[in-house]
């Protein structure tokens, strides 16, 4: 599979050929986050999350302008004001992958419960991503990254129904050759063409 790679503020996005078609249609994502050292992160107005390495996923939807296209272009920079939770959690963790449905019903409880039940999650801050929802948290902890598979099987997902739930992946690590969007993909990522 072909790789396209762009530097956009501050991580390289690899986008496969399946991503640079990815809609503006409304969705559920998670966002899957690495760790490598330990310190206390002060969180908005909830409170302060004591980060140790590993890995951790956020859950969240987007049914707003821009859908799911729009807010993965929003995670993927370091907010300079944040406004979501994760925006204080992305300047100290690598996002790694998003996992995403543009499924038109919305997920993000659901996901967040089949997360919670992985072997090994943890709630590392209550209230985290979920303030607008009865849900203890939107954000876990895992000393592994989750696998994708395990999750779809938590869900009740079979073989053919995985497939539903995309993938894209970044890399904050430079390449170490570029390749130029094309210009019909990179208006499909709403990106500008280097």
């Amino acid at each position: 599979m072909r790789f396209a790679y762009m530097k956009h503020s501050g991580a390289v996005l690899v986008w496969t050929k399946a991503v640079c078609h990815m809609s503006a249609h409304p969705g559920s994502y998670a966002l899957i986050l690495r760790a490598v050292s330990q310190q206390v992160i002060r969180i908005g107005q909830i409170g302060h999350l004591s980060m140790t390495p590993g890995f951790y996923v956020y859950v969240g939807s987007a049914f707003g302008s821009g859908g799911v296209r729009a807010r993965l272009a929003h995670h993927a920079r370091i907010a300079q004001a944040p406004h979501w939770h994760i925006d204080y959690l992305r300047r100290f963790a690598q996002l790694e992958e998003a996992w995403y449905t543009h499924d038109p019903r919305p997920r993000e409880h659901e996901w967040a419960s089949a997360f919670g039940k992985l072997a090994g999650a943890s709630q590392p801050l209550e209230g985290f991503g979920a303030s607008g929802c009865r849900c203890r948290a939107h954000l876990f902890r895992f000393a592994r990254k989750p696998s994708r598979r395990s999750f779809c099987q938590r869900l009740g997902l079979d073989a053919r129904e995985r497939g539903a739930i995309a993938v894209m992946r970044y890399d904050d690590r430079r390449p170490s050759r570029a390749h130029k969007l094309s210009p019909a993909c990179a208006r499909a990522a709403e990106l500008p063409v280097d």
